[in-house]
């Protein structure tokens, strides 16, 4: 018969290093739990700020896209757009969020000629949501761009029915300069 007091002390010192090992990742997962919604030391130098500055711009095709990233930062080498946002966060981010970020990662890689580490979104109730600059958003974002220029040609090539009779509509639409019936 085999005498198991032997095995006792390493029985004893693996199972403590597994309760260890399972306590240690317990302990890493629940901190960056807590720390995945804080903000990075956004201490750097503001590249661009909404307030009081033109439009950043790019060309695309035959589109010429505009739009004002509310402030894009300089930190640590790395760049980062960061808007604001009113209300509580949602639970997760929804695509528009995603998009609207993927477009003003090419205004800023277009027009200030640096690549965008990430995107951060403050809202108002304290929560801090991340978008990622990955070739999957430049692509769909570019792709959406190719589609609405095919549908701007297509319009401009074929006549434009009316789908109102507000003459305030009329005076703010985009279509207007190539509607065959302005209401004045």
């Amino acid at each position: 018969m085999m005498n198991y007091s032997a095995l006792l002390p390493f029985a004893l010192i693996s199972g403590l290093s597994v309760v260890f090992l399972v306590l240690s990742a317990d302990i890493y997962y629940r901190y960056k739990k807590a720390h995945r919604d804080q903000a990075p030391d956004l201490d750097g130098e503001v590249l661009y700020s909404k307030a009081g500055s033109p439009p950043l711009y790019f060309v695309h095709g035959p589109a010429v896209l505009f739009g004002k990233p509310e402030t894009v930062l300089k930190s640590r080498e790395r760049y980062f757009v960061v808007e604001g946002k009113k209300g509580t966060a949602p639970k997760v981010l929804p695509p528009w969020y995603e998009s609207l970020f993927g477009f003003y990662f090419l205004l800023v890689e277009k027009s200030m000629d640096v690549r965008n580490a990430h995107g951060i979104i403050k809202f108002e109730d304290g929560k801090i949501m991340h978008v990622k600059n990955t070739h999957m958003l430049r692509r769909r974002v570019l792709h959406a761009v190719d589609e609405i220029v095919t549908c701007r040609q297509h319009a401009a090539y074929n006549n434009l029915s009316r789908n109102h009779t507000s003459s305030t509509r009329c005076r703010q639409c985009r279509a207007r300069g190539i509607c065959d019936s302005v209401i004045e």
